[in-house]
């Protein structure tokens, strides 16, 4: 159930209406969250897997000038319903409703604040407190028979949803009478018509023949009886054993089946007469096989081991989800039923959202710590006559700080939440847990590798790990870029190392390249000297 929990999504229906849209999402999850719904429907699937019914009341209070969306879980035992109802949302049903404990003064504040008759509630608790079966204990439990106690002054109250006429009407009564009623104050846009509608949104498992609701639970319990039976009749073998013996083997047979129901018994027997214990393991073994099967068969109902992913450790997070996939097989159909649930709880809470938020609202929409970010709702707007702008009255103040005098009227407020037509699905993430601990696996190793990878694929592996939190992310971000800023002594060492080489070949070059010149130097003034005069007297010439 908590691997298959989702957050609702609102799709518009019109082009326009995509940001409006978005905006309606964020104040659904901002519902669910401060609702929470994700605890509700827990305790609502439990009910209905093991009872057969669970459910959850939705309502909306007024809270100073704001109102709250509230999901209220509501006790298996404390449900009740049309018995003619054959679906398993109870769709069908003509009434639906709760049954709870209250204090005399709690039950006639809740008539006075839904404008109830005090006077008359008071004459019916007394009525109910002075002649009516009470209880001898102090437990909350709705007994039929039990509608008050004196002893405290608590009366047990029914408030029921039924409808007159194809609407939604409420009420409360006891056993002396009717406390208060009223129509039903949730309606539902569907089209252009409003209708109204119950905030109980009850779902059953199992019905049987005779409307009849169950659980899962009700199927293992013939299994159960027989596992305990199985193992109840083969440890009974395994502890008892049989004789066959010849007459006159032994001197007494009472005192001899006494002595061997004894772990260290001792027989004495009639030299050459048969005596012989005989041991039942053959039948011990059938029953525990017998056992066995009924065993596994309750196994594979329910969590079973692949579901839960303890077939193999050493295995994949894929191959771990392929396997819990194959496990949802069994649990298929009550998914489904789930899945229902969901979406008309989500139906109910976006129609509470458009009744009831019609003021300005400005809720959070990411948990992010460290960037916050807010989305307003119903946001009052107002337009340039002259430009046909438009936008809110912080927008319009930095305009007329810049010099500017628009012209301005009032606008259709900014994401109205009344006037949106969208479409609520049920936005189901993916299991990041395995996913999660590969990821965080990969990170171990890869920062254990020598050398370290560079800066930027710490970030990148960072950032896209979603087995850590906001702050530790921003933390491990924050080491990084410390680490990058402080100087590193080996890397100065290295980088002073190779410095050095590098000036040694330069040096080395310019050397290279200055004896290089004076040979080629050399070389031109031997190749260019001047020509000496030839000696007169050697050429005869004196």
């Amino acid at each position: 159930e908590k691997k298959q929990r989702g957050d609702p999504k609102a799709f518009p229906r019109n082009p326009e209406d995509e940001p409006a849209a978005d905006a309606f999402t964020d104040a659904m999850r901002y519902v669910a969250d401060r609702a929470d719904y994700q605890s509700g429907r827990s305790a609502a699937w439990k009910n209905l897997i093991v009872e057969g019914v669970g459910g959850i009341e939705w309502s909306a209070r007024q809270v100073g000038q704001d109102v709250n969306i509230e999901a209220t879980p509501i006790p298996w035992d404390r449900i009740f319903y049309d018995p003619h109802s054959a679906k398993a949302d109870f769709s069908d049903a003509r009434y639906l409703g709760q049954v709870f404990w209250l204090d005399e003064d709690e039950a006639l504040e809740r008539v006075e604040a839904n404008g109830g008759d005090v006077e008359n509630a008071k004459t019916i608790l007394e009525y109910t407190f002075s002649n009516l079966s009470v209880s001898e204990t102090f437990d909350d439990k709705p007994r039929q028979t039990v509608w008050c106690d004196k002893r405290r002054k608590r009366v047990r109250i029914v408030s029921m949803w039924h409808k007159e006429r194809g609407a939604w009407k409420l009420c409360e009564f006891t056993k002396g009478g009717k406390l208060w009623e009223m129509d039903g104050p949730y309606f539902m846009k569907d089209g252009e018509e409003f209708e109204s509608y119950c905030p109980l949104v009850l779902e059953s498992a199992y019905i049987d023949r005779d409307n009849n609701r169950y659980g899962v639970v009700r199927d293992l319990i013939d299994p159960q009886d027989e596992v305990n039976k199985r193992r109840s009749k083969a440890l009974h073998l395994v502890n008892v054993q049989g004789v066959i013996a010849e007459q006159g083997a032994v001197e007494s047979v009472a005192a001899t089946r006494k002595e061997l129901q004894r772990p260290d018994f001792y027989v004495e027997t009639t030299p050459g007469q048969k005596f012989e214990l005989i041991r039942h393991t053959d039948l011990a073994q059938g029953q525990a096989q017998l056992g066995a099967q009924a065993a596994d068969y309750i196994m594979r109902t329910g969590a079973n081991d692949a579901l839960q992913g303890r077939v193999d450790p050493n295995q994949s997070g894929k191959a771990i989800e392929a396997q819990q996939a194959g496990g949802l097989i069994e649990l298929g159909d009550l998914l489904d039923n789930l899945r229902r649930f969901d979406r008309r709880s989500f139906r109910i809470m976006a129609a509470m959202i458009k009744q009831f938020w019609s003021a300005e609202k400005w809720i959070r929409v990411t948990d992010d710590e460290l960037n916050p970010q807010y989305v307003g709702l119903n946001v009052p707007q107002w337009q340039d006559m002259q430009t046909g702008m438009t936008g809110t009255e912080q927008d319009w103040q930095q305009v007329i700080q810049q010099g500017h005098q628009p012209m301005l009227q009032p606008a259709p407020p900014k994401n109205a939440v009344a006037d949106l037509d969208v479409d609520i699905i049920i936005a189901e993430g993916p299991d990041t847990l395995n996913n999660a601990g590969e990821a965080f696996q990969a990170m171990v190793q890869v920062l254990g590798m020598n050398p370290p990878p560079p800066p930027n694929v710490l970030r990148l592996l960072i950032e896209a790990n979603p087995a850590l939190t906001t702050k530790l992310k921003k933390k491990l971000l924050d080491m990084i870029e410390q680490q990058g800023q402080q100087p590193n002594p080996q890397q100065e060492m290295a980088m002073e190392e190779a410095k050095a080489k590098v000036e040694k070949t330069k040096a080395e070059g310019f050397r290279t390249m200055a004896q290089g010149e004076e040979i080629a130097a050399r070389a031109h003034m031997a190749t260019q000297a001047p020509m000496v005069p030839p000696d007169p007297a050697a050429m005869g010439m004196m």
